[in-house]
């Protein structure tokens, strides 16, 4: 249940998270690409900053589910990090949807599904089984094919 609805609800707004950009670098077309993506990121990331404590407060008043223990000392490091990496991956993102338009560049940074998938697969464990890994396998080479066209038909 609330799992497949938050891959739903993630599906649907992340699927629409660069319409806004799209609508964004098009009033700004004759600028340069560095200052468009930089502008993007700096309100996206403000966004950021004002919705995550929302839901937050939000997850924390769910009656079944008590707030996780807060555990900032040794949790601070690790989540500092991939805070840094996932914002690097962003202004990435925004650089490649800029530069490839929305239809070939927004789905190419997709792909990162596979690089999550291997390291949950190979470092952590997480897909067991020779039906399991076999399924992975396939989904993980449609997705490079489809990234493949992609590339080459695009645009």
């Amino acid at each position: 249940g609330a799992g497949w609805l938050g891959a739903l609800g993630c599906g649907l707004l992340n699927g629409s998270l660069m319409v806004p950009f799209h609508y964004f670098s098009e009033e700004r077309s004759g600028q340069d690409g560095a200052s468009v993506g930089m502008g993007y990121i700096a309100t996206f990331a403000t966004g950021v900053a004002a919705v995550q404590p929302i839901f937050f407060l939000l997850y924390a008043r769910v009656p079944f589910r008590p707030l996780p223990p807060l555990l900032c000392s040794e949790l601070a490091l690790p989540g500092l990090i991939t805070g840094v990496f996932w914002a690097i991956g962003n202004f990435e993102s925004t650089f490649a949807t800029l530069h490839l338009g929305q239809a070939v560049g927004y789905p190419l940074t997709q792909t990162c599904i596979v690089v999550a998938g291997l390291w949950g697969a190979l470092f952590f464990g997480e897909i067991r089984g020779a039906p399991s890994l076999l399924l992975f396998s396939v989904s993980v080479l449609v997705i490079i094919g489809g990234a493949v066209l992609l590339g080459m038909y695009g645009k």
